[in-house]
């Protein structure tokens, strides 16, 4: 999307598509029976897929420019972000269990499920680690390249 949109701020959830992944999820639980679907990752790419289209629609009047885009992807998010809690104002079970899903809830994890994730974590922390020190010359090296090193502290830091 940042090539697509020459727009080194385009991500995802910037240009509502993180918003249209959640609404098709909800949209789709909600038709279904309430529950979040197993087949969560080809509802969410569908909602994702919905939502790129509908941001180049809406950006072709001003010739997809950058800005323009990045304002619609705002405004695209924000209407999709406020369509999933009105669509869930039933109050029901069902909604409440979407509303957990959404939250990233562990109220019911498992002991297997949470060292699952903590040895993931770990594994995170070591490479996060590892990697620092090259980033870190790789940035400063960047940084240099922009004719920003003067943004670079002196100490520290590679």
């Amino acid at each position: 999307m940042q090539r697509l949109i020459r727009n080194p701020l385009a991500r995802a959830d910037f240009l509502g598509m993180s918003a249209g992944a959640v609404a098709a999820l909800v949209g789709v639980a909600l038709l279904t029976g309430g529950s979040i679907p197993a087949a969560r990752l080809p509802v969410a790419l569908a909602g994702c897929g919905a939502a790129r289209p509908l941001l180049l629609w809406f950006g072709r009047r001003h010739s997809h420019a950058p800005t323009a885009l990045a304002l619609i992807g705002i405004a695209l998010g924000a209407s999709l972000d406020a369509l999933v809690p009105l669509s869930m104002t039933g109050g029901t079970a069902e909604t409440f269990a979407i509303m957990g899903w959404m939250s990233g809830s562990t109220y019911r994890i498992d002991a297997e499920a949470a060292l699952g994730l903590a040895g993931c974590a770990v594994v995170g922390l070591i490479f996060a680690a590892l990697a620092l020190r090259p980033l870190t010359r790789s940035a400063r090296a960047t940084a240099l390249r922009w004719g920003a090193g003067w943004l670079w502290p002196r100490h520290g830091g590679g």
